[in-house]
């Protein structure tokens, strides 16, 4: 797997820090990700995290680009929204925002 960090770790553990996101939830979301994705036997290339350019638009976005089709793209997506609000209870889903992209 190749992980290509689309800005600095700094810049982005500082964006996580302004939205309310802790460190853990960050990590908690990829590590749910990846169960998510092993359990249902897809394989992962590349994770890009960034900042959105766009000054009226202060997320962070977590791609995770997978051999999937985009049917299952989209049921896994469903089921890791699922999984990461029974886990997370404060899960911050309007800042930190997580997609499977279909490769």
């Amino acid at each position: 797997m190749n992980e290509n960090i689309g800005e600095s770790a700094a810049s982005i553990s500082v964006m996580l820090a302004i939205l309310g996101v802790s460190e853990a939830e960050y990590i908690r979301t990829q590590e749910i990700a990846f169960a998510v994705l092993r359990e249902n036997g897809t394989k992962c290339k590349f994770i890009r995290t960034a900042i959105e350019r766009d000054p009226g638009d202060s997320n962070v976005y977590v791609q995770m680009g997978v051999f999937a089709s985009s049917s299952k793209v989209i049921e896994m997506e469903c089921e890791l929204a699922v999984r990461l609000n029974n886990a997370l209870c404060d899960w911050h889903a309007d800042k930190l925002i997580f997609a499977f992209t279909p490769l």
